[in-house]
């Protein structure tokens, strides 16, 4: 299922345990059972049991929306950090928060990892330029 959303897509179906989302990444037992049903980089969009991708953008961070995603339901956090940083400090956060150095750079895998994409899907990219009927065409296109 996709759901919409203004700045990003939430997919949801799969299942997957933290511990396999975010692998290589050492988590404790208690933390890496826990089940992911979806991923979504948006806090409004999450729902319960999927996990918040918190990236730093242009003008804000991520991080900045965790309590939202977590009011929504989020099941866990995966937060950009450097790679010496610690989430430690992050006060009255009651989910996993799963340090991830150089996020952005991962999140197409770890996506990919949970979506099976690259294993199960065949993907087809088709591109649709011009000054006249783009609409037309996607329409033509989808049915």
């Amino acid at each position: 299922m996709i759901k919409n959303s203004p700045t990003a897509a939430t997919f949801s179906g799969s299942h997957m345990s933290l511990a396999e989302l975010c692998e290589p990444v050492s988590l404790s037992k208690s933390v890496a059972n826990i089940m992911i049903s979806g991923l979504s980089v948006d806090s409004r969009a999450i729902e319960k049991q999927q996990a918040f991708v918190a990236l730093p953008g242009e003008v804000t961070h991520g991080e900045k929306y965790i309590q939202m995603a977590i009011e929504n339901g989020a099941a866990a956090i995966l937060l950009e950090t450097e790679p010496e940083a610690s989430c430690d400090t992050l006060d009255g956060v009651s989910v996993p928060i799963v340090a991830i150095p150089h996020l952005r750079r991962q999140v197409g895998e770890i996506a990919s990892r949970f979506y099976k994409t690259a294993e199960n899907k065949a993907l087809h990219i088709v591109g649709v330029t011009g000054p006249n009927g783009k609409s037309t065409c996607w329409f033509l296109l989808a049915q």
